[in-house]
C-alpha cells in the first residue's frame, strides 16, 4: 500500500505460499504496481480449478490490470468453462474488458443471453468498452432484459458512448417503470 515498486521483488517470491490471503495480496499488490513478473503464476492461478476462488479473481484482476493480450484465449476458456464459479467469471468478464482485446467481443456477446444476470451485465459493459459500434449494432436487435440490473448497467454503458448514438435509447432507459433503471439513464444523459 505504500506504493513503493521495490516490494514488487518480495510480493512475486510471496506468489508460491500455499495460503490464501498471501498470494492474493501479493497479485493485487503486483497489478498494482505494474509488475509483470507474476504472469505466469497468474496465469496458473485463474487456470487451478482447486485454487481458492479469492485468488483466482485476484489472478485475473492482475492480468487485466496489466492488460495481457496474451491471457486472452485462456481467459476465455475460463468463462466458457461451466464449473466456473460466478464471481471468477464476472472478474474475468471485467479482466477482458481492460485488456480490451477485439477478440473477446463475439464471445462476451454470447453472454447477454446467460442465466444469471449480473454475468449478462458485466458482459454488456464489457463489450461496449472493447467494440463501441458491433455493441450498438447487437444490442439493437436484443428485446429489453426481464431484470432492472441488466437494463440498469446498459444505461451505464451507453454513458460510455456518442451521445448522438445511444441518446434516444438513453431516453427509453430513462422512462424504464423502474427507478433503479431510470437513475442510470439520467445520469448516463447527463
Amino acid at each position: 500500500r505504500v506504493g513503493d515498486r521495490r516490494a514488487a521483488v518480495p510480493l512475486a517470491r510471496l506468489l508460491t505460499v500455499d495460503a490464501v490471503d498471501t498470494p492474493a495480496f501479493a497479485l493485487r499488490g503486483l497489478g498494482t504496481y505494474g509488475d509483470r513478473s507474476g504472469i505466469a503464476a497468474a496465469r496458473g492461478f485463474v487456470q487451478r480449478r482447486a485454487a481458492d476462488v479469492r485468488v483466482r479473481v485476484a489472478a485475473a484482476r492482475m492480468l487485466g490490470q496489466l492488460k495481457d493480450a496474451e491471457s486472452v484465449p485462456m481467459l476465455l476458456r475460463t468463462i466458457d468453462d461451466q464449473a466456473t464459479p460466478t464471481n471468477l467469471a464476472l472478474e474475468v468478464i471485467a479482466a477482458l474488458a481492460m485488456i480490451g482485446d477485439a477478440h473477446a467481443f463475439d464471445p462476451l456477446s454470447d453472454l447477454f443471453s446467460a442465466k444469471s444476470a449480473p454475468v449478462r451485465a458485466v458482459a454488456l459493459a464489457a463489450a461496449a468498452k472493447i467494440d463501441p459500434d458491433n455493441f450498438l449494432l447487437v444490442v439493437s436487435g436484443l428485446a429489453p432484459d426481464a431484470d432492472w440490473s441488466v437494463r440498469a448497467a446498459l444505461a451505464t454503458a451507453f454513458g460510455g458512448l456518442d451521445p448522438a448514438r445511444v441518446s434516444a435509447a438513453l431516453t427509453t432507459l430513462a422512462a424504464d417503470p423502474d427507478v433503479r433503471v431510470q437513475a442510470p439513464a439520467l445520469e448516463a444523459l447527463a
